[in-house]
């Protein structure tokens, strides 16, 4: 009898070791089932995904006391000599093609070519490198440099410190003799009715900044009138709404943006590599063993078929005739003011 008694109680100790290990699965089952699967939906307890980091929009810099702002970008600068021969090789044996855009893409990067003319051998780059008719050239983008001139009410007034690129202010065959906009009742050195506001604003910028960029960037009441140019006698008062836009006289010769390093002088602007290699209007200044170029200005010039620009070699005013034909190329150091 006790020999059954204790096979029973055998008996039953094992059936609630089973049925403790049952439970103790499912528990486990039903806590697996409550984890958070890896199938892209949200978290009931938490709907809201994390925000994404913030862009870095630009960068502030100070350079020998001078307070510069990095900020969208272009292909500015030649590749090293060691990559440039790299690329060239792969470009020879068909290793290298262009994308859709027309540019070459080689270890991540999309770099822009450029095939040497006549008119543009014999130059040199910064790398060291003299152009040679024929071959190709390679140029990275990088970002690009402006001079704060203001800051006020959470905003900043900047100034690229090199040209975007060259335009003419209005293409000759636009305009009459008498100096009007064909058609219209415009005058053709009009900044606000102006072949250069809208390629500054239609083309360039999307050119050099990507759309978080431009977010940044106010849209500014620009204004143009008599107190503003160095020739009154040919100017009118206009108004245009701009992301980009070139300094007035006013503006350049303001003493609080620093740009005048003389009397009657502003610091000259240097071609970057590119702009070396595409052969952009510039004068070559051997004692600055570079190629420089004039830049517009948005006032008016001495006649209605004329506009300002700031010299080569930084004159600028009345005095040193800085009065420039309007379907002339000059070069573009244009104007943003930003959010900070």
């Amino acid at each position: 009898m006790k020999k059954l008694i204790g096979i029973i109680l055998i008996v039953i100790l094992c059936f609630s070791m089973i049925a403790l290990v049952a439970c103790n699965d499912k528990s486990g089952d039903e806590g697996e089932q409550n984890l958070p699967t890896d199938n892209g939906s949200d978290a009931t307890d938490d709907p809201t995904p994390p925000p994404p980091p913030p862009l870095k929009e630009y960068e502030r810099v100070n350079e020998n006391g001078v307070d510069y702002i990095y900020f969208g970008s272009a292909y500015q600068k030649a590749v090293s000599a060691d990559l440039n021969n790299a690329l060239s090789n792969l470009l020879a044996t068909n290793q290298l093609t262009p994308n859709e855009k027309g540019l070459y893409l080689y270890n991540g990067v999309e770099y822009k070519a450029v095939t040497i003319v006549e008119d543009t051998a014999d130059r040199k780059l910064s790398n060291g490198l003299t152009t040679e008719q024929d071959k190709t050239y390679f140029f990275a983008k990088s970002d690009l440099k402006w001079k704060i001139l203001e800051e006020k009410d959470g905003k900043a007034l900047l100034l690229s410190d090199g040209v975007l690129g060259e335009y003419y202010f209005n293409a000759e065959e636009s305009y009459n003799s008498l100096g009007y906009l064909n058609g219209t009742a415009n005058v053709a050195n009009d900044y606000a009715v102006s072949a250069l506001q809208k390629y500054l604003n239609e083309q360039l910028a999307n050119e050099i900044f990507t759309e978080a960029e431009l977010q940044i960037i106010t849209t500014k009441n620009v204004i143009n009138s008599p107190a503003s140019t160095a020739y009154p006698e040919t100017a009118v008062t206009s108004f245009s709404n701009d992301k980009l836009f070139p300094l007035s006289y006013a503006e350049l010769t303001n003493p609080n943006y620093g740009l005048i390093v003389e009397d009657g002088f502003v610091m000259g602007v240097p071609l970057n590599d590119y702009q070396i290699a595409i052969g952009q209007t510039a004068t070559y200044i051997a004692n600055a063993r570079g190629y420089y170029t004039s830049w517009w200005l948005r006032s008016n010039g001495k006649s209605l078929t004329n506009g300002s620009v700031v010299t080569y070699n930084g004159r600028y005013g009345t005095a040193m005739n800085n009065s420039l034909p309007l379907s002339d190329l000059s070069g573009l150091r244009v104007a943003i003011e930003i959010t900070l």
